[in-house]
């Protein structure tokens, strides 16, 4: 009671919560190590790190990136065997794939970028019993001094995530600006088959402009990732590549996957619709749209969905234009969404194709294409009489209409065969039912009769105890007094 009566009032003098029984005990901080510091990495101290140079706080390598590294190794009497310094190279390898002793695996992830840290490792951590002749003998205990230069970690930049297309960026770039869709990028690479050494495309200070499919998708996926002036390796899978046909003209088998050393060196993006007048914005996507158009002809339908969202990027947003100009935008608008409804319609995507042809109806409530699209998707997704309203609208509109008489018919069609199917199928379940009904009368009859024969068996017992029985009883009686 007297601890509670001590903190009933409140004040803001800190003297009166400085009791022991208020304060929090104090967490340390981690110790920084310092140069001559050691580490047991390993329980068993198979692997011992000795602090030489410190190195950038709290950037150690992730488990299977690729490391590059300098490094001296001796055995204990001070013999050098072998040393990345001599050689005047960087040793690069995959930090816990096996690539190297394990006292390498384990010793390395424990370092921190720039550090320069002394190795000791034991026999069992290193080459063992075996060995490795000449130079190291068997149950050697070695000691490396290793310098972590560095790492590359591969990002998966596919738009699936399936490790498709890999990114291993080898030089950062510049700023934080990477190129899209549309924009003029100046590349240098070298590209290979996986496995070999011989290029077979190598291009300098190339130009071409994403989404012109100039080079193959899996390159083009991966600038998108990139900043200038950076360099970094690609790895990319068939699939976003040259696929099962390979390429015969660049000798490309089928099924290769690809490995491309990439450079963005420049690149220049097109004005964004911001940055554009409003008479410019409108100008710019009409020409994107007659583009679409184009490709949409060609039968390059991913292309022309492209050039169709972009036109439409430039105009949805007018809030700078003048009346007559949001004319113009709005006139723009509703082909862009019906074409972009026309491309989905091709890849059944419904969802999509719904929900341009509703914003397509928004502006023009009776437009004949976009009844016609939004037709064919509630047919895709089996939304009958919604398809039926509305390719009856486009014929009350159009009674000639072509397209709309043949998807009408079409539609008929598939409810006439589900209507069979339905048939089919209720008439096999009525035959069931038909069947369990004859054989519940039947068991009703059988069941029926074998009541009826016990209530019989039941009726002549009675009659022989009510009946039979007393005259038995009575003839006994009298045939008992004659004897007497």
């Amino acid at each position: 009671m007297a601890t509670e009566a001590k903190h009933e009032h409140c004040c803001d003098d800190p003297a009166c919560h400085s009791g022991e029984e208020d304060s929090e005990p104090e967490v340390e901080a981690p110790k920084e190590p310092q140069v001559g510091d050691e580490e047991q990495i390993t329980p068993d101290g198979g692997i011992v790190k000795k602090l030489v140079k410190k190195g950038e706080r709290w950037r150690k390598p992730p488990t299977k990136c690729e490391v590059t590294v300098h490094y001296v190794g001796k055995l204990l009497d001070g013999t050098v065997f072998d040393s990345s310094r001599d050689r005047g190279q960087p040793f690069t390898f995959n930090l816990g794939k096996g690539e190297v002793i394990k006292g390498w695996d384990e010793g390395v992830a424990k370092m921190e970028k720039g550090e320069i840290a002394l190795l000791t490792i034991k026999p069992e951590y290193a080459y063992g019993e075996r060995g490795s002749p000449p130079k190291i003998g068997a149950n050697a205990t070695l000691q490396f001094e290793v310098e972590l230069i560095g790492w590359t970690e591969a990002k998966d930049v596919s738009s699936e995530k399936d490790g498709s297309i890999m990114k291993k960026t080898i030089t950062e770039g510049d700023g934080y600006e990477m190129p899209d869709d549309e924009t003029l990028c100046t590349v240098t690479y070298k590209a290979f088959v996986k496995g070999t050494e011989t290029p077979f495309e190598s291009k300098e200070n190339f130009q071409l402009h994403m989404g012109e499919e100039e080079v193959i998708s899996g390159v083009e996926k991966a600038l998108e990732t990139m900043k200038k002036k950076e360099k970094a390796e690609i790895t990319i899978m068939p699939v976003h590549a040259y696929g099962k046909e390979g390429c015969k003209e660049k000798n490309i088998p089928a099924d290769a996957t690809l490995v491309y050393d990439l450079e963005l060196i420049d690149f220049d993006k097109p004005k964004s619709s911001y940055q554009m007048t409003a008479p410019e914005q409108l100008e710019y996507a009409e020409k994107k749209r007659l583009e679409g158009n184009q490709l949409y002809g060609q039968k390059k339908i991913a292309r022309a969905l492209k050039k169709y969202k972009r036109a439409l990027n430039y105009v949805e947003s007018d809030y700078r234009m003048s009346e007559e100009e949001k004319k113009k935008a709005k006139s723009l608008k509703l082909p862009c969404y019906l074409n972009i409804a026309a491309c989905k319609v091709l890849t059944k995507e419904w969802p999509e194709v719904l929900e341009n042809c509703k914003k397509a109806l928004e502006i023009e409530s009776t437009n004949v294409k976009a009844l016609l699209r939004r037709g064919k998707a509630y047919s895709g997704t089996d939304d009958w009489e919604l398809a039926e309203r509305d390719f009856n609208s486009v014929l009350t509109q159009q009674p000639d209409n072509a397209e709309a008489k043949k998807e009408l018919a079409l539609l008929n069609k598939k409810i006439a065969r589900q209507n069979a199917r339905d048939k089919k199928t209720f008439a096999g379940l009525f035959q069931k039912l038909g069947k369990l009904e004859q054989e519940e009368e039947r068991r009703l009859a059988e069941q029926k009769k074998q009541e009826d024969e016990e209530k019989a068996k039941k009726e002549v017992c009675s009659l022989c105890c009510c009946v039979l029985l007393p005259s038995l009883l009575t003839l006994s009686y009298r045939k008992k007094r004659r004897r007497r």
